[in-house]
């Protein structure tokens, strides 16, 4: 698995904050709809199925299966990205600070929205 390593660990820091975001939320009283926890709890399950199917292979077995590896993980990211868009109501952003279009840009950089 040391070859998704680095993808792994980046996903996991993404759920991480998130969770600590959620904790910090809950803390407040603010409360998450049914759709929003389920859609929480999934994602995390998927991500700990995906972590459990793919410990321990060898090299060969991801060279092999790259493409479905590589669509699981986007899948969790764009899942993660949702979840980071709708539970704590941000939206993406350039590096400038400037609301992105809806042209697909990607951001490396989130701000609440207004």
């Amino acid at each position: 698995m040391g070859e998704i390593r680095p993808v792994c660990e980046n996903l996991y820091a993404r759920l991480y904050n998130l969770q600590n975001e959620l904790q910090f939320l809950e803390n407040k009283s603010r409360v998450l709809s049914t759709h929003s926890q389920t859609k929480y709890t999934n994602t995390m399950d998927k991500f700990l199925r995906f972590l459990g199917k793919n410990s321990g292979k060898s090299p060969v077995y991801h060279v092999i299966k790259q493409n479905l590896v590589a669509r699981e993980l986007k899948s969790l990211h764009e899942d993660v990205s949702w979840l980071f868009f709708e539970l704590l109501d941000v939206a993406p952003v350039d590096q400038v600070g400037r609301r992105l279009s809806s042209t697909g840009n990607s951001a490396s950089y989130c701000t609440p929205r207004q």
